[in-house]
């Protein structure tokens, strides 16, 4: 796993970091999605 090459890539761009397939965005889909919904 490249944990150091992760790290740095976040810090140097970390809009692409939140764009990438990362465990950000599919935590940020479901955070939003289950307020709606279920309310």
């Amino acid at each position: 796993m490249h944990w150091g090459e992760r790290q740095e890539y976040a810090l140097d761009r970390p809009s692409i970091y939140r764009r990438a397939h990362s465990p950000f965005t599919h935590t940020l889909i479901p955070m939003g999605n289950l307020e709606s919904p279920n309310s």
